[in-house]
């Protein structure tokens, strides 16, 4: 058979792999996007969405880091119910800050001009802060359950100071972040694709997030591998060994 034949043979045998691995993560999406909307639906929406979000990030997670999820609703579920606490006083936190200051915003243009125009730049500037750290809080949420899990309570405090301190150091990951929450929900609206909200409205943004934190420092490292001779410390010393493990998804390492 001739060169050209051979490689004529191959390439629609590329393209249907192509294809199949397409419609692989459309399914995958879609999925997703169903048992997160499920899960927001089992809390009532106000205490659901908050940790099917950060139940939806993990899973996302382990798709761009190769790992393979045996059962999706088996592993939200999961997840749904180990970060329940911290992700809704997290998502509730913020939710009540951005409320206040979109109210704020409102009140102020019935008062005197200057003090109107200084009410609404700060509200402003604080949206923009808001709109900044949301999309961090949502794996630093899920960060902070598996440190509850070790035994340590970082604190929802901690979680908004680490929130803003990422997205201070990495102002690119964080417009990429915040650019495709809102970007993608607003794109299927304009293009009168707004019925796939229900279908890939969370998914995508996730996804995409997923993607853009394994590839930059504050996505959590990987497994060190384990030393193959041991060395004994000596006894007269006192320093620290280290954790073991994804020692990358604390929240202090990871900034």
């Amino acid at each position: 058979m001739a060169p050209g034949t051979a490689s004529a043979a191959n390439r629609p045998r590329g393209l249907f792999a192509g294809i199949d691995l397409l419609l692989g993560w459309v399914v995958k999406l879609v999925w997703l996007n169903f048992w997160w909307l499920l899960l927001s639906l089992a809390g009532g929406v106000v205490l659901g969405i908050g940790p099917a979000t950060v139940a939806a990030h993990e899973v996302a997670t382990s798709w761009v880091q190769g790992r393979e999820v045996h059962s999706v609703p088996q592993a939200m579920t999961s997840a749904w119910r180990r970060c329940w606490w911290t992700a809704n006083r997290t998502a509730l936190l913020a939710s009540a800050l951005v409320g206040a200051l979109v109210l704020t915003w409102m009140l102020s243009r019935s008062g005197p001009s200057l003090l109107a125009a200084g009410a609404q730049g700060a509200c402003l500037v604080g949206l923009l802060v808001m709109a900044a750290i949301i999309p961090h809080l949502v794996w630093l949420s899920a960060a902070e359950a598996q440190e509850r899990e070790r035994g340590s309570a970082p604190g929802v405090a901690r979680v908004f100071t680490a929130a803003l301190a990422v997205a201070v150091s990495r102002p690119v990951l964080t417009a990429l972040l915040t650019g495709v929450w809102i970007a993608w929900p607003t794109a299927l609206v304009l293009t009168r694709w707004a019925g796939l909200l229900p279908v890939c409205g969370a998914s995508a943004p996730l996804l995409v997030g997923a993607w853009c934190l394994s590839r930059v420092s504050v996505a959590p490292a990987e497994e060190p591998p384990a030393p193959s001779v041991p060395h004994p410390q000596p006894t007269g010393t006192t320093g620290t060994t280290g954790t073991t493990g994804t020692t990358g998804t604390t929240i202090p390492e990871r900034i």
